[in-house]
């Protein structure tokens, strides 16, 4: 599944709604391993719900961290 656009622009109006049901539909269809490249120096409950959700599902899920530049990881 793809989200984001080429540019990493998202495929609709509201990116993080998209990306959650992204994760929920891969976690509930079969998938074994998410991969997001995201970025965004605020915290979502609901992508962190979405998260947990697949993890439950036994879905390994891979991130990469750093995007912005920000040295914090979270």
């Amino acid at each position: 599944m793809k989200v984001l656009d080429g540019s990493g622009v998202p495929s609709g109006v509201l990116a993080t709604d998209e990306i959650i049901e992204a994760i929920y539909y891969a976690a509930d269809n079969g998938a074994r391993v998410i991969s997001m490249s995201l970025g965004s120096p605020f915290q979502s409950a609901v992508e962190q719900d979405a998260v947990n959700y697949a993890h439950g599902q036994g879905v390994v899920l891979v991130a990469a961290v750093g995007n912005d530049g920000n040295e914090n990881i979270y």
